[in-house]
């Protein structure tokens, strides 16, 4: 997961230039972690967001297109999901969506 966010997080601080920022969200929705990446960058082409976790499918100059299909590959290891949409604040996020196991969710005390 450490590459994961490294990955993300660098990819971010790429399209948003010298002056962008980061933004890292987390949540829950039931039994899933929801990590969110936002970037201040021009964000993703509806276009590209299909093919955007393909091996060699890059939107970058001198990229390789490998970045996000490792990302992808992992979080589906993991037994995850990954999407691309707008920002609300303008430039991509990403959610990576994560199943939680059951033993790291808290119990009541009176279950344990």
């Amino acid at each position: 997961m450490r590459r994961v966010l490294i990955n993300l997080i660098e990819n971010g601080l790429d399209a948003s230039g010298k002056n962008g920022e980061i933004e890292i969200r987390t949540r829950t929705s039931g039994d899933t972690a929801i990590i969110s990446v936002i970037d201040s960058g021009p964000g993703v082409p509806l276009e590209d967001r299909v093919r955007i976790f393909q091996p060699y499918v890059s939107t970058k100059e001198s990229g390789m297109g490998l970045g996000l299909a490792v990302v992808h590959n992992i979080i589906e290891d993991h037994g995850g999901h990954i999407s691309v949409t707008d920002a609300p604040t303008g430039g991509a996020q990403f959610d990576l969506q994560l199943p939680i196991p059951d033993q790291a969710i808290a119990q009541p005390e009176e279950q344990r």
